[in-house]
């Protein structure tokens, strides 16, 4: 993960994710206040466990059915099903459906 993420908000605002203190990322985490990439590396920095999502995958070109993935949040879950199933998504109007569900 990117490591070079910044806080934008509180006492350590500017400061880069590696370089804050666990505790703070901790409160964050506990709060949900951080949000996508910064959250998943916090989560990694951490080694906070990851949750089990159930994706399933419609009108894919390759790749329709259902996985069972772990990850850090939903969007982490589909970025993964995608590289480890290799899932070719359409680039029609309807495009390729991902429902995700934490287990």
């Amino acid at each position: 993960m990117n490591s070079e993420i910044k806080l934008k908000f509180g006492n350590y605002k500017g400061t880069m994710l590696k370089d804050v203190p666990d505790n703070y990322l901790r409160w964050c985490i506990d709060k949900e206040i951080l949000k996508g990439k910064a959250m998943i590396y916090a989560k990694q920095k951490l080694n906070y466990p990851k949750d089990k999502y159930k994706v399933e995958v419609e009108d894919a070109v390759v790749g329709n059915g259902i996985y069972f993935i772990e990850a850090y949040n939903k969007n982490d879950a589909i970025r993964q099903a995608k590289k480890e199933n290799h899932i070719q998504i359409t680039q029609s109007f309807c495009g390729t459906s991902f429902c995700v569900t934490k287990l």
